[in-house]
């Protein structure tokens, strides 16, 4: 599938642009040019609603793959509506892409993709994840492997302080489970966990996969439609809860 949309950042010339819609977020430069039916500009991001906007744009603007240009730096408010703003932008593209594709008997397994588009930013990261989700096989067959051993399952708390000074002793024992919150506790303590689980969908949850190391001995568990396209590659193994087609 061809990109939907790429980034630019705090300007662009006539000579960089490809032809493709631009929204322009925020105090950014679009150079002379660019013919002004390919422009979208909106200097204030916190006064837009998303809903408003969709229904005003003009179809030539939602046809793929477009350009968002976002100024570097900007303030809580707009930064945060921006972000609102792709998310619904995308959302609208993507079905459009889908609903022209599916059409075709070929692409069927688009079709059986739209059911998890109706929320933005949980249907692009399920998009994301769909070559992930090929990859590797579902987590139910994971009860198949009959491992037994015990499970020390690490979450946030009051009791994670004792735990942690006598981790490496009970890993010698243990499968070690982290969640998102407790991966750079459990790799700071010396152990490199079994098995972390990702089902929070929330885009934000990447924070605590930066700066984590490669870790290619330790599965990710998720849902099909968390966001961990930005961090998949660093597990060596992935297993998800759903997948986005009953054939597979």
């Amino acid at each position: 599938m061809n990109e939907i949309f790429h980034h630019a950042y705090d300007s662009l010339d006539a000579r960089d642009w490809d032809g493709r819609p631009v929204y322009a977020f925020g105090d950014v430069r679009v150079g002379p040019g660019i013919p002004p039916d390919k422009i979208l500009a909106i200097p204030r991001p916190a006064l837009v609603k998303p809903g408003k906007l969709l229904e005003n744009l003009a179809d030539g603007m939602l046809k793929p793959p477009v350009l968002f240009l976002l100024p570097r730096q900007a303030n809580e408010k707009d930064a945060q509506a921006t972000r609102l703003l792709q998310l619904h932008l995308v959302q609208r593209i993507y079905a459009g892409d889908f609903n022209e594709k599916s059409k075709q008997p070929e692409f069927k397994p688009l079709r059986d993709l739209m059911r998890g588009v109706g929320d933005p930013s949980r249907g692009r990261s399920q998009i994301r994840n769909y070559p992930w989700s090929l990859r590797y096989p579902l987590a139910d067959k994971l009860a198949a492997l009959r491992l037994g051993r015990p499970a020390l399952i690490l979450l946030p708390g009051p009791s994670m302080a004792e735990v942690l000074p006598r981790l490496p002793a009970l890993a010698r024992h243990c499968l070690v489970i982290c969640i998102s919150r407790t991966l750079k506790p459990c790799l700071a303590a010396g152990v490199t966990p079994d098995f972390v689980v990702q089902y929070d969908t929330y885009m934000e949850q990447r924070q605590f996969y930066d700066g984590v190391p490669d870790l290619p001995d330790t599965v990710l568990i998720a849902v099909a439609s968390a966001n961990i396209d930005p961090y998949a590659a660093k597990f060596g193994g992935i297993f998800f809860r759903t997948s986005f087609h009953t054939g597979i």
